[in-house]
């Protein structure tokens, strides 16, 4: 099995398993009602959670071959710039 396709079955595996608790499981239960269509509601479902998936694993492989370094330090800056926003949010409330 390729790296690739371990990355997108880890990642569809762990969406599976992450998603029920949120809106989508939600999106899914009530659409087939309101269109009468309940496969083609878990069909395009399914389907999303795949591209979902797929996308975050070029995404992934393609920020893993950016230089660690200067990825270190946008990391570490956008850390700080959002600790700084959330603080001055606090404070404004």
């Amino acid at each position: 099995m390729t790296p690739a396709l371990q990355a997108f079955l880890a990642a569809f595996g762990a969406g599976l398993v992450a998603e029920p608790p949120a809106k989508t499981l939600f999106a899914t239960i009530v659409l087939p009602t309101r269109y009468h269509r309940p496969v083609a509601v878990v069909v395009g479902v399914t389907v999303a959670m795949a591209f979902h998936s797929v996308l975050a694993v070029v995404v992934g492989e393609g920020l893993r071959h950016l230089p660690r370094t200067p990825t270190e330090f946008a990391v570490a800056a956008v850390f700080v710039v959002g600790g700084i926003l959330l603080l001055r949010g606090a404070t404004n409330d």
